[in-house]
């Protein structure tokens, strides 16, 4: 049986709407099944969609913890390219929590002022100022919220100057190894090497107002 990889960015995009916030995409609730590490310059992203209306970006939920004592950044990027696409331009980076949870939990990003287009594509892309951090991923590929559910992940090794991204498929991947560990064994290496199906990181809740 395939190996469905999915790092679904354990995140929840908000829009708050007339009566509360609106949830554009959220797979918080998915069983953890390994993290993706982040540094200054290995950066990781997962990608999210807006439904008919335009937005306000208002918080950004990431499954995470601190491994080494520092601040994470957390920004939303436009996509570029066709296909799984990439992150493009930086539309504005999030304000971060007081304080990280240094095991797995929720740390919760706010946004202000980042407006979001309607039936649009967006990454966010989670970068460590200093020390590191592990983002959960998970191998479900089911999620909730207004916008089109994304299957769709990646990493880049350089600080965002080229980036690796894949989408949820039975396809094989590249054959390179990567840093992942696997729950209940976090010093483990997936070998990476033909691992089939794609790895989604868990972009857990993205939530944002709508505008009108």
């Amino acid at each position: 049986m395939k190996n469905f990889l999915i790092v679904a960015l354990f995140l929840a995009l908000v829009v708050p709407a007339t009566a509360g916030a609106t949830v554009l995409s959220d797979n918080l609730g998915a069983g953890q099944s390994g993290t993706e590490i982040v540094t200054s310059t290995r950066w990781v992203t997962a990608s999210f969609a807006t439904d008919a209306s335009s937005q306000s970006l208002s918080s950004v939920v990431i499954l995470m913890d601190m491994t080494s004592a520092g601040t994470a950044l957390a920004s939303i990027y436009t996509n570029a390219g066709s296909g799984v696409g990439a992150p493009g331009s930086l539309i504005g980076n999030l304000t971060s929590p007081a304080a990280y949870t240094t095991s797995m939990g929720v740390n919760t990003f706010t946004a202000s002022g980042i407006s979001l287009a309607a039936n649009t594509a967006y990454w966010v892309v989670l970068a460590a100022n200093s020390g590191s951090f592990d983002w959960a991923w998970t191998s479900d590929n089911t999620g909730s919220g207004v916008g089109p559910f994304q299957h769709t992940w990646g990493y880049s090794d350089d600080s965002g100057a080229t980036w690796n991204t894949y989408a949820l498929s039975p396809q094989q991947m590249a054959g390179e190894r990567r840093r992942r560990t696997c729950a209940g064994n976090p010093s483990a290496l997936w070998p990476g090497s033909r691992r089939a199906g794609g790895h989604q990181e868990k972009v857990q809740e993205v939530t944002a107002v709508r505008q009108t």
